[in-house]
């Protein structure tokens, strides 16, 4: 007779059917992410300014720039598409079961704690440096709180590492988590921001 174990979960789908919230997040970040784009190649001055009005700064943040922990979040840079690419990807893959677990609105506004947070952090520490200038971009922090929470919930879910070894979904987010990190390292002059990535 067959019998089934309930404390196993199946190998994770990567993400299945993209759930609502994370959808129109992906859009959203898709759409600016090609104007952001047209506007630095075909040199757009308005629009670049835009932008960067829409970039997280610790100056304009001390002068009441107050959207800017939010409207950060949806821009990625424009010099190439990996930054984009691996952060929509994350959010697909680990976010959709916890949109699924949690529905669209604690979803989202977890996405945006982890999101605001992440920027607040980063916003601190570069004052303390004394970089009141440097503008901060992307969704990182945010993916980060995304993948720790999904560490979290499904510890146990096995997921296959390079497609061959199946290892616990909490090893399998620390060890994506650092390669992540460590990847952003040698990125001198990046938007993105180290800090952000960890208060995320």
């Amino acid at each position: 007779m067959a019998y089934y174990r309930r404390n196993v979960m199946p190998p994770t789908q990567f993400g299945g059917m993209v759930p609502p919230v994370i959808k129109r997040l992906l859009i959203a970040n898709g759409v600016l992410f090609v104007v952001y784009f047209l506007a630095v190649h075909l040199e757009i001055g308005p629009l670049i300014g835009f932008f960067r009005s829409m970039s997280l700064i610790p100056s304009w943040l001390m002068l009441g720039a107050i959207w800017q922990p939010v409207t950060y979040l949806f821009l990625h840079s424009p010099f190439g598409f990996s930054h984009i690419l691996f952060n929509s990807l994350m959010l697909w893959m680990f976010g959709a079961d916890l949109e699924r677990q949690w529905g669209g609105r604690k979803f989202l506004q977890f996405y945006l704690f982890c999101g605001v947070g992440a920027g607040l952090v980063d916003a601190a520490s570069r004052i303390a440096m004394g970089e009141l200038g440097t503008a901060t971009i992307g969704n990182s922090g945010a993916v980060y709180g995304v993948l720790l929470a999904f560490g979290m919930l499904f510890p146990d879910r096995p997921i296959y590492f390079w497609m061959l070894f199946p290892i616990p979904a909490r090893i399998f987010v620390l060890i994506l988590g650092v390669i992540a990190f460590l990847s952003t390292l040698g990125s001198s002059g990046s938007q993105v921001a180290h800090v952000a990535h960890l208060a995320g």
